[in-house]
């Protein structure tokens, strides 16, 4: 299995880098042997890095990656965002994984070892290959703190099984990720997730170096105020063993929804929703199924406009069109609801 580290400069992902180089035990020797003498024309491990030019010392901290990379001779890629200026935290987040999801089917086939791209013009997110995994350094507050500000916003069950996207894996969650042998042969095991706190031990214990994003420390932010109030371990890992939880039935309700929706390119008939309006949970069952279906057609909508199209579906007239995000339509007849 291939893997693409998610590389910022923050101590975060810096102790990731630190820990995923001793799981693969990809010393400057190992790697230019594998390449050399074993005819590898892919590397197995590879860093990714971009700069969301949201603030001036963003670049700063990208040519930090790229040094300590270099000189450990790392495999990486990295871009920056063609605009700058602030943007919104889930733009920001949207535009790094389509970055991530793009380098990630391209390390199938890498036309270089190390490439640069000074930019990067996002598009769609691809489907990457299944034999490559993405890694980031999300760990246990970074969790507490997405479901907390979910919670605060009212959000709806998936909003407690948040951190689960697609070929993406969170090693600081997912501590079996974290199991390597260190240079002497003894074994260097992780059976907690780590939180903060761990994190910068480790990096003091290890000696990673690291840069400070400013912006972690200043309480403008939520998430910064509310990390101040989340402090407790025990109640922090109440809540990884609930997400855990959630993320499983996620997956179930996926699965059975699946199964429900008509073929590809055919229509939904009116009168599903019709006889799922007179059941009790008939609302849920409904914006689930629609959720999915506009998924399936490459459209993404939020909870509030699901539940408008879900309407529009049990009051429209024959012949009226529902316009949904991206300009797309769905026209509604007699019958059918149509994408």
């Amino acid at each position: 299995m291939k893997k693409i580290l998610a590389v910022s400069g923050g101590v975060d992902s810096m102790v990731m880098l630190d820990i995923m180089r001793k799981v693969e035990r990809l010393t400057i020797v190992e790697q230019w042997c594998d390449l050399e003498h074993f005819g590898c024309t892919q590397p197995r491990f590879t860093v990714a890095t971009f700069d969301h030019r949201t603030r001036e010392s963003s670049s700063e901290d990208v040519d930090f990656v790229i040094k300590t990379l270099r000189r450990l001779h790392i495999y990486f890629v990295s871009a920056r965002r063609k605009d700058e200026g602030p943007i919104s935290e889930a733009k920001a987040r949207e535009i790094r994984y389509e970055f991530l999801y793009n380098e990630a089917r391209e390390l199938a086939n890498p036309n270089v070892l190390i490439t640069v791209r000074e930019d990067y013009d996002a598009s769609r997110i691809p489907k990457t290959d299944e034999g490559i995994e993405i890694y980031t350094a999300h760990h246990l507050d970074d969790l507490v703190e997405t479901v907390a500000i979910n919670l605060l916003r009212g959000t709806g069950w998936r909003g407690l099984a948040v951190l689960d996207t697609p070929w993406v894996r969170r090693p600081f969650l997912e501590p079996e990720l974290l199991t390597y042998t260190t240079v002497s042969g003894e074994a260097g095991v992780f059976v907690k997730p780590f939180d903060r706190k761990q994190i910068l031990r480790y990096a003091a214990e290890h000696g990673v170096i690291f840069r400070q994003d400013p912006t972690n420390t200043s309480i403008q932010y939520l998430r910064n105020r509310l990390r101040r109030k989340l402090a407790n371990f025990d109640s922090k890992m109440q809540i990884y063993y609930l997400w855990q939880r959630q993320k499983e039935l996620k997956r179930k309700i996926d699965q059975i929804v699946a199964k429900l929706l008509p073929p590809e390119d055919d229509p939904c008939e009116r009168e599903w929703f019709r006889a799922l309006e007179k059941q009790e949970m008939g609302e849920k069952i409904a914006l689930e199924l629609l959720r999915a279906w506009l998924l399936r057609a490459e459209i993404s909508a939020t909870r509030p406009q699901i539940k408008r199209f879900y309407q529009a579906i049990l009051t429209y007239q024959p012949g009226k069109k529902f316009n949904l995000p991206g300009d797309k339509m769905a026209v509604i007849t007699k019958k059918y609801v149509w994408l």
